[in-house]
């Protein structure tokens, strides 16, 4: 049982990153972290007892952090600052809610791609979510909302005659 089950309030998904959009090549490059370095962040998220479920994505066009949890600002600022990106923080988008499957359902698409509509996106949205698993951070939540990025991915591929390579 998580201290966070014990505290109350409202959990909802929520969506903090980083990508090509909101910060320049030179900027991301200097806070995406390695694969080593993902999982070190994974270990330090894990002590916010308010993050109740999350993964990590990491790829060359964008960094985010997918949790289930309780979307409050000094959450949001801790996360911030364990991932680096506090600098930043004006230009860290955030989203809440069913706006965090929209949008994990377009970059799964390829949308948010320097390249429209790649499909490697795909793998590293699967490992950045297995990798979560792995490390039991992440749950039932998240499963969800994985599977739901997947499925309405593919619909969204399909509706503009997108290739599905990789789902």
């Amino acid at each position: 049982l998580r201290l966070s089950g014990l505290l109350g309030g409202e959990r909802e998904l929520l969506v903090l990153g980083v990508d090509l959009r909101s910060l320049s090549l030179e900027e991301l490059e200097r806070v995406r972290p390695s694969a080593e370095r993902v999982e070190m962040l994974t270990e330090m998220l894990g002590h916010l007892a308010a993050l109740e479920e999350f993964a990590v994505l990491a790829t060359c066009n964008r960094f985010e952090l997918y949790a289930w949890t309780r979307p409050d600002e000094p959450l949001v600022s801790a996360a911030l600052s364990i991932l680096g990106l506090t600098p930043y923080a004006s230009r860290v988008y955030r989203k809440t809610g069913e706006d965090v499957l929209l949008h994990a359902a377009n970059v799964v698409a390829g949308h948010y791609s320097q390249v429209a509509c790649e499909t490697q996106i795909t793998g590293q949205w699967k490992a950045a979510f297995q990798g979560a698993f792995r490390q039991s951070v992440a749950g039932v939540h998240l499963q969800n909302l994985h599977d739901r990025a997947i499925r309405l991915s593919r619909k969204i591929r399909s509706l503009q005659g997108g290739r599905e390579d990789g789902l």
